[in-house]
């Protein structure tokens, strides 16, 4: 690539159709390096005539047909600033998701508003190391999980509140595998007080 005067980016190479940069995420005044934010890579340059959205949606990324390269460096992204602002796009957002779901065919089941947020912590928080961001880490995986139960509670709004069984046995059940996944997750990691993540546990499956 090369830089021309008005500061934009023009691809001189024939055969690449288009360009990925990591986007460094600045949350909550601290650089995210793990929780699933970093490096966050991003379609910020490719040929008009290649790229494509399949389908809208807030969070749909182009698709670029023919090869794409990584640029060296990295964009910094101010991301949420506040608690406020993160509370303001998440209905927005969810709004969104919420509506894509139900285009999808998505068949309703009360035990995915425990499923969902369960893995999502889960995925951030341990797979993709959330702890290593320290209290930035536990509070980003708690309130995307947080994101996800929104989602589905929207879906069910859109099903007009239908009324809805709950089988005291299978919420039991279904509780208790999150209980004992979350312990299989702390010592996996061995990053984790197993008496703090029970306690934690504890509260989010008796909500």
């Amino acid at each position: 690539i090369e830089e021309i005067t008005n500061y934009e980016l023009r691809i001189t190479n024939n055969s690449i159709a288009g360009y990925i940069i990591p986007r460094k995420n600045i949350i909550f005044g601290k650089w995210i390096k793990h929780t699933g934010w970093y490096p966050d890579y991003q379609l910020r340059l490719f040929r008009k005539e290649s790229g494509s959205f399949p389908e809208h949606h807030i969070h749909e990324k182009i698709v670029v047909a023919g090869e794409v390269k990584t640029l060296n460096g990295q964009v910094i992204h101010e991301n949420y600033q506040t608690v406020s602002q993160f509370i303001e796009k998440l209905n927005r957002y969810t709004d969104n998701e919420a509506e894509q779901i139900m285009k999808n065919g998505y068949v309703f089941s009360y035990l995915d508003i425990m499923r969902m947020p369960k893995e999502e912590f889960f995925r951030r928080y341990f797979s993709q190391q959330g702890y290593l961001d320290g209290f930035h880490g536990l509070v980003l995986s708690v309130l995307m999980a947080f994101y996800h139960s929104i989602v589905f509670v929207k879906v069910w709004e859109k099903q007009r509140f239908a009324d809805v069984s709950v089988d005291p046995e299978t919420l039991t059940s279904e509780a208790t595998k999150s209980y004992l996944e979350g312990l299989h997750w702390a010592k996996q990691t061995g990053r984790v007080h197993l008496s703090v993540l029970r306690r934690l546990l504890i509260k989010l499956v008796s909500v």
